[in-house]
């Protein structure tokens, strides 16, 4: 594959002391799936909306295909764009809303009505075409707005949050759709979310942006088993994050942390193929089927997930213990 979409030292500040992007580059193959990934502030809207031609870096280069799109016009650049809030026009039916960018683009209106019919049974809305926006469901208007954007079939589609507004049950399925029609239809793709769940879902390809920098860039596995640093390792869920005597900081999962009743005193001792070290719990609270255990190993505080019906109470001495294999060095 080529790369398709390429962003090469994207800057973007506002004012002299602050910087929104900062020196972000990266290449997406044609028909992949990216997924920025980061916490409020980090920068990925921004991104996108560099992207989209919305915002112009204030230095930098945007290029699709090989073409240089740093200063086209957003009109201009056929990009299909999908927004957290839908941004439908509530005075045009359905139809009128999908065919919008057609008309723009001063499409023929027998081909307008064809490619209108397609994109509704497409999205499985074909008989709502002349319904009102105000009249549909959160999810239905979700799937109208990644109609009117697949319609126009664009160069990039661009993914704002766009299941952030849906109940948990609908984002499951709505996600699974949004990824089977780009696969379908080979889109070069991407979505912007702080939710990691759903972006390990659906990406091909994930950027962790902090601050405006690539903290690590991976496939989902990759950022999810193998965090690069701490700030990744805390974002993807390690729970435990501590050093070993020799100074290196390791982190390991909750659930990756085993428990035995009883102790052997303070300190961390490598034993076999693992690290042992004595502890409080300080609390315990049910958590699904097991339990999850705030434990005191020390100055360390240490989250553990059992899965079995032991019992413990506050104040009791314990010992963890964590095989080597799953403790990551960052």
């Amino acid at each position: 594959m080529n790369s398709y979409l390429s962003l090469q030292n994207i800057v973007v500040r506002y004012g002299p002391a602050f910087a929104a992007v900062n020196g972000l580059s990266f290449q997406l193959d044609e028909g992949k799936l990216l997924c920025l990934l980061g916490p409020s502030g980090c920068g990925k809207t921004t991104t996108l909306r560099v992207i989209a031609g919305f915002l112009r870096p204030t230095s930098g280069t945007v290029a699709v295909a090989g073409k240089d799109f740093t200063r086209t016009p957003a009109h201009k650049r056929n990009m299909g764009l999908v927004f957290q809030n839908y941004a439908l026009f509530p005075h045009l039916s359905v139809s009128e809303n999908i065919a919008f960018g057609l008309r723009m683009r001063k499409m023929p209106g027998p081909a307008i009505e064809k490619r209108v019919r397609e994109m509704l049974e497409l999205v499985d809305l074909g008989n709502l075409g002349g319904r009102m926006v105000a009249q549909l469901s959160g999810g239905q208007q979700q799937r109208v707005a990644l109609a009117r954007a697949l319609a126009i079939q664009p160069s990039v589609l661009l993914l704002d949050e766009p299941l952030s507004n849906l109940d948990a049950l609908l984002r499951i399925r709505m996600r699974a759709e949004l990824k089977r029609i780009q696969q379908q239809f080979g889109l070069t793709t991407v979505f912007v979310t702080h939710d990691q769940e759903e972006c390990f879902a659906v990406a091909d390809e994930v950027i962790l942006l902090n601050a405006g920098r690539i903290e690590q860039k991976g496939t989902s596995r990759e950022i999810f088993d193998r965090p690069a640093n701490r700030f990744v390792a805390e974002f993807v869920g390690f729970e435990n994050i501590f050093r070993l005597p020799d100074g290196r900081e390791v982190a390991v999962r909750a659930e990756d942390v085993a428990l035995e009743k009883g102790t052997f005193g303070a300190g961390i001792r490598f034993d076999g193929d693992g690290v042992r070290l004595g502890g409080v719990v300080e609390l315990a609270t049910r958590k699904g089927r097991g339990t999850l255990l705030l434990v005191q190993a020390g100055e360390a505080e240490f989250h553990v997930l059992t899965r079995d019906e032991t019992v413990h109470e506050r104040g009791e001495q314990v010992t963890l213990f964590m095989m080597q294999r799953n403790l990551i060095l960052l």
